[in-house]
Parts: C-alpha cells; sequence; structure tokens
C-alpha cells in the first residue's frame, strides 16, 4: 500500500518512465512529452534523439493503464468541483492507475481458466489462481504497480486466449471477429516489452495441440485479419514515429542504446573460453539461487519444464516440435536474465513474468491424477513464494541492498539480495515482520485510519505504546502521517474494489467445472 501513499511518481526509475505514458496519453491526449519532461535533459534518464524526448521504456502498459487514470483524473476534477475534501495524497489519479494493473491480473486468471475451458482439460481453477501468486507476479499488481511486467503476463495470456478462441470457433462471424483480434493483441504485447519475441511462437505450438475443433483453419487467409494486420502496422508506425521520431523494432531505440552495447553483452556471454561451462553454471544459479532462484520462487516454469522434458522422453518424436517450441519459448527471457546476470533491481527475476502464462497452459495439457508429487511440488512451494512477496522487505536480510554488493553471478551492484532465500525465512520468525506486513497492508491501513479518526494521531500513538511497540521508528511515523492526510472515502473505495475482485474469484470457482 505504501507506494501508493504518494502525490506523484516523481523522476527518473523505470516507474516514472512507464506511468509518463500513461499520462500523456490520459491527461494530454497526445503523445508530446515535454511538459512532463520539462527540466529533464540527461540522456540516459530520458530517451532523447534530436529534437524528440521521452520516457525511457515502451508504451504498451501506458495504452493499456491510460483508461483507468482518465477514471482517476475525472474523479479528482469533481470531487474538487464540489470542494469535496481531496487531498493530492494518493489521488484518485494515483489510486486508478495503482488498479489498473491488479485489474489486468485479475483478468488474466479469468482468461486462463477459459482456455482450460476451451483445452476441455479437468484442472482446478485455484492450482491456477495459486501458480500465479506463486510466482511473485502480483507484487507487481498490490506493490510496485507502475511496472510493466503485469501487462506482460497479461498480454501473453490475450494472445493465447484469442488465437484459441479462433481455432475452436464454429461460426463464420466468430471466425472473422477473432482473426481481426489477433494481430492487435500481438501488437499490444509487443508494444509492451518490445524483447518478448516469444509471443511470436505462440501461433506455432497452438496449432499443434490436438485438443482444439478446427485447427487447420488458416488464419492468414482471413480479410479480417489481413485488414487488421494492416492497421497494426500502420499504427506501430505511427505510435514509434511520434514517440522517438523514429520507426524501429529494436528494444535498445526506448532505452537510448545502440548495436555497440548489445555486442558487449554478446562478447561477454559468447566468448568461447566461457561459452559452454561457465554460461552452463549460470544458468544452474538462476534455477537454484538463493537470489531468488526459480526453483524456490518460481514452481509453475519449473513444474512446466519438467513436463515437457517427460514427454519427450516418453513420446518422442510424437510431440516433439511442440514441446521444443515450449521450451524455446521459456528459455527467451531466461536467456536474457543470463545476459543481464541481475534480478533486475527488484523482487524476483522480472523478465520472466511474462512466459508464465505459457507454464500455465503447459501444465494444464500435461497434468495428470497420477503427479502426485509434481503437484505437491506446485502447492506447496507455490505457497512458499506467495508468502516470500508477503515478507519482502521486512528486514533486512529479506530486502534488497541499498549499496553497491556482490550478486550471484559475481556481478558488483546495488539492489541485489544473494541471501534472499535463508532471509526470507528468518524473517518468518520475526515479529516486526508481521508489523511491517500489517502496517503495510490495505486492511492495517484502514484500521489505522479509523484509529486516528477516533483518537487522533497522538493518540493513537500513545495507545500503541501502551501496549509496549516500538513506534519510534521514521519510517513508521510518516507512514501513520501519510493516512493521517488520506481521506477515508479512498480507503472505502480500495476495500469495495477489493471486495470486489475477491467475489469475481469466488464466483469463477463456483463455476469450475
Amino acid at each position: 500500500m505504501d507506494y501508493r501513499f504518494v502525490e506523484n511518481i516523481n523522476c527518473c526509475g523505470d516507474d516514472h518512465s512507464y506511468y509518463l505514458h500513461s499520462e500523456t496519453l490520459a491527461q494530454d491526449f497526445d503523445l508530446d512529452y515535454s511538459n512532463q519532461l520539462e527540466g529533464i535533459t540527461q540522456k540516459g534518464k530520458i530517451f532523447i534523439n534530436e529534437d524528440k524526448r521521452a520516457p525511457l521504456g515502451f508504451i504498451g502498459s501506458g495504452i493499456l493503464s491510460a483508461p483507468f487514470m482518465f477514471i482517476g483524473i475525472k474523479i479528482d476534477q469533481i470531487l474538487n468541483s464540489m470542494m469535496i475534501k481531496n487531498s493530492d495524497l494518493m489521488s484518485y489519479k494515483i489510486m486508478f492507475y495503482s488498479i489498473a494493473p491488479i485489474f489486468y491480473l485479475m483478468m488474466s486468471y479469468l482468461l486462463l481458466t477459459k482456455i482450460k475451458n476451451e483445452m476441455n482439460v479437468k484442472f482446478n481453477n485455484l492450482i491456477i489462481l495459486l501458480a500465479i501468486f506463486g510466482t511473485g507476479v502480483h507484487y507487481y499488481a498490490f506493490e510496485r504497480y507502475s511496472m510493466t511486467h503485469v501487462y506482460e503476463f497479461f498480454t501473453t495470456t490475450l494472445i493465447i486466449y484469442v488465437i484459441i478462441k479462433f481455432y475452436n470457433s464454429k461460426s463464420a462471424r466468430l471466425d472473422s471477429f477473432f482473426a481481426s483480434v489477433v494481430p492487435f493483441a500481438f501488437l499490444i504485447g509487443f508494444l509492451t516489452r518490445y524483447v518478448n519475441y516469444f509471443i511470436f511462437l505462440i501461433p506455432f505450438w497452438i496449432v499443434r495441440i490436438d485438443k482444439f475443433k478446427n485447427i487447420n483453419k488458416r488464419i492468414f487467409k482471413y480479410k479480417s485479419f489481413q485488414i487488421s494486420l494492416l492497421f497494426v502496422f500502420i499504427i506501430f508506425y505511427i505510435l514509434s514515429k511520434r514517440v522517438y521520431g523514429v520507426v524501429s523494432f529494436s528494444p535498445l531505440i526506448s532505452y537510448n542504446k545502440n548495436s555497440e552495447w548489445l555486442d558487449e553483452y554478446s562478447e561477454y556471454i559468447f566468448s568461447i573460453s566461457s561459452l559452454f561451462l561457465d554460461r552452463f553454471l549460470d544458468l544452474i544459479k538462476i534455477f537454484t539461487t538463493q537470489e531468488f532462484g526459480l526453483f524456490w520462487f518460481m514452481p509453475i516454469l519449473i513444474v512446466s519444464v519438467l513436463y515437457l522434458f517427460r514427454d519427450i522422453l516418453e513420446n518422442r518424436s510424437k510431440n516433439l516440435i511442440r514441446n521444443l517450441l515450449f521450451l524455446i519459448s521459456i528459455g527467451i527471457p531466461i536467456f536474457l536474465v543470463l545476459i543481464w546476470q541481475t534480478v533486475a533491481s527488484a523482487f524476483g527475476m522480472r523478465y520472466i513474468f511474462g512466459v508464465i502464462p505459457i507454464c500455465i497452459v503447459v501444465s494444464i495439457l500435461y497434468s495428470s491424477p497420477e503427479n502426485k508429487l509434481i503437484k505437491f511440488y506446485l502447492i506447496s512451494f507455490s505457497l512458499f513464494s506467495f508468502l516470500s512477496v508477503l515478507f519482502f522487505e521486512t528486514s533486512a536480510a529479506s530486502s534488497l541492498s541499498e549499496i553497491d554488493q556482490i550478486n550471484t553471478w559475481g556481478i558488483l551492484t546495488r539492489w541485489a539480495q544473494p541471501s534472499y532465500l535463508t532471509g526470507v525465512i528468518d524473517s518468518f520468525f520475526k515479529v516486526d515482520s508481521y508489523q511491517i506486513i500489517f502496517g503495510t497492508s490495505l486492511l492495517g491501513s484502514l484500521i489505522i485510519k479509523i484509529f486516528i479518526e477516533i483518537l487522533t494521531l497522538n493518540g493513537f500513538m500513545s495507545f500503541l505504546s501502551n501496549l509496549g511497540l516500538n513506534i519510534e521508528n521514521g519510517d513508521v511515523l510518516n507512514t501513520f502521517a501519510k493516512i493521517q492526510s488520506i481521506e477515508i472515502h479512498k480507503f472505502m473505495i480500495l476495500v469495495l474494489i477489493s471486495i470486489l475482485f475477491v467475489y469475481q474469484v469466488i464466483k469463477n470457482e463456483n463455476n469450475y467445472e
């Protein structure tokens, strides 16, 4: 919650870049960032190309979140015009912008359950939900809401869903409709993160799944697809020219990087002397490291890979091409982590989140009642990973370092924590951790707000002191002051939205076949 206790998202990190993409669309209705970037001229903090200036990062998440920010802006305007108290702290503009990734995460879950139904496979919806939350991607919905990872997760899910609906459709009208939607799904997926090339492999493995009714249909023959594809290229051209001043499909353009920068990494990764042993050891570390290793913190990915290798060994050539396409898709973002050799200064190996829907589809496809050990691992470690998000940053050992230190791959970098696994387990047994979780949660913030309204801030602090709780921490006092300044109607809106999301999960589970 405390990431929402702000008046604005300030320059110049990733959160700020994606926020500006949304703001210029929702507030200014243009792609001119000059007013948002006024006074910011340092190359490296923003994109600069001759007279063009833009935020670093991709525009896709801004397009998806802009309608939510627009609603928040209008609510702020209405309240202000009616002279209703509405502080700038956690304005409705910020609040609704932060709700967007929660909405898309919920939509991803609902779409994945629909994908399961389209595949006509028995698979518990709650396990799908647990698998999602067992990766830590929800951290980027409920905490770091201005990052792209939930949007990547959603767009991958959306692409899979609309393609499957096309191949499962029985009517010419629906065929034409879904054929027209597919190019736009790919567009928003690519705009959200240019490096997620695995999305372009999705149609090739879907057509090799024998559970769909009309797999022999050829989408390229549909005029609706051809027209949409033309519009997609036109839209991409306009967006690229308006934002960057050039048309480019390269992810380097957004970060003001050139090919020499990529060559340096490639030379390091592919040097003959280190290609095999060192890179293999680095790959093993990605799976086993305490620093958000995939075995501990992304069990659904491990399960999907196990299923794929098992099927290759058992059936050999039967599903070989499909299985290899799955493995390549999953391997692409893992390869990016191998190149960067960091966890990217945040929770988890966040470059991998976009491929998780594919891992869930693999697990649905290959799951069977006999896989009790794999199912036990998936459930137990997903629960552990979910808890690790709750306890993230509740102690020094479960927080990323604010000073340079050696990470898992031997790189001196900031925001690393090579002992996160043992650190977060240690946090489970500290009382202070539970106090932090309570104080930074929506429920905790609401309860604190009610007590402050009844007792006043000083009275509430005296009450806590009488209970023997330590409230002298500067961060705690700052949080209390912010909660006091935020109007209670904002908390009530968040509670109502949370209830709505929980209701949808329960309703969906009741409809489980």
